[in-house]
């Protein structure tokens, strides 16, 4: 019985690794924004404005913040460490793109990976900003 139990475990485990790594990466989702590009060129072409948009987008939310930080004087503690941690997530998903990309290494998909995985986590640090930070910007902003 606990052999089968361990079986089962295992089976489980490979059976979600592969779908979970096809989840981190953006491009392969059903419904992206880019799904219907007909070539390479013009998925990197739309996972390129996608991205400048999700940059964009970042740095409005993430100047707003630190603009109420900034005029809260008891924040500056708060200021300094979201810097740092801006600082260190960018490295992050600069880091964690390059390896993704490398997947494709030689291939035509490794720059469209990049664009996708880079515009994802800026969608995801979007997000997370606004969970940790926004009420800030809606109280004081």
């Amino acid at each position: 019985m606990l052999r089968h139990f361990g079986l089962a475990i295992t089976i489980g485990c490979a059976f979600f690794v592969p779908l979970s790594s096809a989840a981190a990466q953006h491009m392969n989702e059903i419904g992206n924004p880019c799904e219907g590009a007909g070539s390479m060129l013009d998925g990197s072409s739309c996972w390129g404005k996608e991205l400048e948009k999700a940059d964009e987008q970042l740095n409005s939310v993430y100047s707003k913040i630190m603009s109420v930080l900034r005029s809260k004087s008891n924040e500056e503690q708060t200021q300094k460490r979201l810097r740092a941690a801006q600082l260190a997530w960018i490295d992050y998903r600069d880091k964690a793109c390059e390896a993704e990309a490398s997947l494709y290494s030689g291939g035509s998909a490794k720059g469209m990976s990049r664009l996708a995985c880079l515009t994802s986590l800026t969608d995801d640090r979007i997000k997370a900003l606004r969970l940790g930070f926004w009420w800030q910007v809606e109280k004081f902003g």
